[in-house]
């Protein structure tokens, strides 16, 4: 069996289907951040509706099993469940799952469902695919009840499993998924199932550097550095990048198309995918899972809703408010993309990466220094999966100006057969709260924040917002949001390009 998930929804919503006091804020389940609330004293709550989990099941696949995590707290005498369900093309299934226990006073997770269980309902993979997949949850009274997220995880059979792949080649992970000591791995069709565990990896010289993320994903360590060579992905993406001396080996829907080779070294090539394997499209690139804080401080923590799939491309954004010039500090495993400041404010705005990255999870602690009187922190945490190599950047730009109007600085586009653009943009407001809205040339805003950190006139008013766009065109690409506050504005931006 494969598995994929935990994954985060892009939308939260109030449903009435059930009960009678609606939820306050239902988008932000989709942060893991701020709360959706609901005050609950005689009657029940709506649904919370979480949906739109950008699953990417294959076709043909067998869906075995739904696994629903719902992170809550409750204040007040004892908030409970009312109904715990699942959605499938837009309606609340009739399945309940719901526990009689009380929710704890601070937050916690509570799953429900298992790799066995279909919640009464029979299953496609375009089902699971679908944005108008999820979940739903209702509270009984009496508190109030506080949801911050909501993740999905679901287990299937891939098509045609019997003859899944193996890994062979002269020192490749082969269908007893040992490790030899030369510098070869090759995916390909068998009709032996391979048998890919952290027990079965024989000591060598390239050893797996930590135990795979799932059965469906292996991880070694390649000794061979540098790159003689990068061909056969599809449409002609990645020549002469660089590789990550760490190999991902994943099995069943690689992302790098047909029959495609790595070679790292002289002689240590790496074959992914078979005839029947998906080609490099803007589809197989997606958010896996988000997080955002905020704090009236010069430190906070960002913590992952779930741990990250080794291989992924980890990106983290923040933005320094502050009376002096900042300077970031965060955990060593994160580079610097770029970094914009606005001199006039001395807001300061930064994106980091990790390429191809190991398994993170729990919090990432940042701040910045020297603190000041007036400090405000805020950022977003971001994982993406199906990017050629674990995500390549590619070209980054800055931009800061005073005016009504925050860009994001522009970037020269490429050829590549997909790539994924994000956006970070903030603003610091002398007189008033105010928002970012509008972003244009098909960027799409994934997540904002918006806090005051000394309210009054003068006073100091924060906001950041985080953009996206996934696309195969060449040209130059930028993006710009509007700032609604009429005020004074200090403004800067940043852009990269990944593929």
């Amino acid at each position: 069996m494969a598995t994929q998930g935990p994954f985060g929804p892009g939308t939260g919503a109030d449903d009435s289907g059930t009960g009678s006091v609606a939820w306050s804020n239902p988008g932000n389940v989709t942060t893991n951040s701020s709360a959706a609330t609901c005050t609950l004293s005689s009657s029940n709550s709506h649904y919370l509706d979480a949906t739109n989990f950008g699953f990417t099941i294959p076709s043909g696949a067998t869906i075995n099993g739904i696994q629903v995590a719902w992170t809550r707290q409750q204040t007040g005498a004892g908030v409970k469940d009312n109904a715990i369900r699942i959605i499938k093309g837009g309606v609340v299934g009739s399945t309940d799952e719901s526990s009689g226990s009380t929710w704890p006073s601070s937050y916690a997770v509570a799953n429900y469902g298992s790799v066995s269980d279909l919640w009464g309902l029979a299953w496609t993979p375009a089902d699971i695919n679908a944005s108008n997949f999820g979940a739903a949850l209702s509270a009984k009274p009496t508190g109030m009840a506080q949801v911050k997220y909501c993740t999905i995880t679901v287990t299937y059979t891939p098509a045609g499993a019997a003859s899944s792949s193996s890994v062979t080649s002269s020192s490749s992970v082969t269908s007893s998924s040992s490790v030899m000591s030369s510098s070869s791995a090759k995916a390909s069709s068998s009709s032996t199932p391979a048998s890919v565990t952290p027990s079965s990896v024989a000591p060598s010289s390239t050893t797996p550097s930590q135990a795979p993320s799932s059965s469906s994903q292996y991880q070694a360590s390649i000794p061979s550095k540098t790159p003689s060579s990068v061909s056969g992905f599809a449409n002609g993406c990645c020549p002469g990048v660089a590789l990550p001396t760490t190999l991902y080996v994943t099995f069943g829907n690689p992302s790098c198309g047909s029959s495609s080779s790595v070679t790292v070294g002289s002689s240590s090539s790496v074959t992914v995918g078979s005839s029947s394997s998906s080609s490099s499209t803007t589809t197989g690139i997606r958010l896996v899972q988000k997080a955002s804080n905020s704090a009236v401080s010069n430190a906070m923590t960002l913590t992952w809703p779930a741990p990250t799939v080794g291989g992924n491309l980890l990106l983290m954004a923040l933005t320094a408010h502050s009376v002096t010039t900042p300077t970031f500090s965060v955990p060593a495993a994160w580079t610097l993309i770029a970094a914009e400041q606005n001199a006039f404010s001395h807001t300061t705005t930064a994106l980091y990466y990790i390429p191809s990255s190991p398994i993170r999870s729990g919090t990432e602690s940042v701040s910045f220094s020297p603190s000041s009187v007036s400090d405000g922190i805020d950022g977003y945490l971001m994982e993406y999966t199906g990017l050629p190599l674990g995500g390549t950047l590619k070209n980054s730009a800055v931009a800061n100006g005073i005016n009504a109007t925050a860009l994001s600085g522009t970037i020269p586009g490429t050829l590549a057969a997909s790539k994924l653009l994000i956006a970070v943009l903030a603003d610091t407001s002398l007189a008033g709260s105010e928002t970012l809205s509008g972003p244009t040339n098909s960027f799409l805003e994934k997540d904002q924040i918006s806090y005051t950190i000394t309210a009054g006139a003068p006073g100091y008013y924060a906001v950041s917002s985080w953009l996206e766009r996934i696309d195969t065109a060449s040209g130059n690409y930028s993006t710009a949001e509007t700032i609604t506050n009429t005020n004074s504005h200090f403004w800067c931006g940043v852009i990269a390009e990944f593929w």
